[in-house]
């Protein structure tokens, strides 16, 4: 016998057999492991339970594409606000919104100067207009900076 030969090959009733069995396998695991951690489709529920839809980093029909182009430039504003301690002789609070369409971005910058350490408590979220308010929280706490951005997931106010 040569090299590379083999003493008993598969007879051609069990090389198919082995043919369907790799075949039956591939398509178990596409279904349940390619198609929710790539495209985020879960057929089984079996993908979610191994916390695999989550890692899908595109969806063929998502409203919020990975690029986005603008036909003109950004709109920058700067705002200094003056802020007063809780009792003092001014307002202890205030919101800043911006006004977008659902799927607009937001890219903010701010900072507290000549505060305290810990900051200002803020709390950034996004709500619509009209009588049946809906209202979507992002985050909240105390800083005295912060920095991101905002893809409006409703028409209203985000800030």
């Amino acid at each position: 016998m040569t090299e590379g030969q083999t003493g008993n090959p598969l007879s051609g009733g069990k090389l198919m057999m082995l043919v369907g069995i790799g075949a039956v396998v591939a398509t178990i695991v596409t279904v349940t492991a390619v198609l929710p951690a790539e495209y985020g489709r879960d057929p089984t529920g079996i993908g979610s339970l191994l916390g695999l839809t989550g890692l899908a980093h595109h969806d063929r029909g998502a409203a919020t594409p990975s690029a986005r182009f603008h036909d003109r430039a950004f709109r920058t504003d700067v705002v200094e606000i003056p802020l007063f301690p809780k009792g003092g002789s001014g307002p202890d609070r205030l919101e800043y919104k911006m006004r977008l369409a659902e799927g607009g971005t937001l890219v903010y910058s701010w900072r507290v100067q000549g505060g305290t350490e810990e900051g200002v408590y803020y709390d950034l979220h996004s709500e619509t207009d009209g009588p049946d308010i809906k209202v979507v929280e992002f985050k909240q706490g105390d800083t005295s900076k912060a920095d991101g951005s905002l893809v409006a997931p409703i028409d209203g106010v985000h800030g």
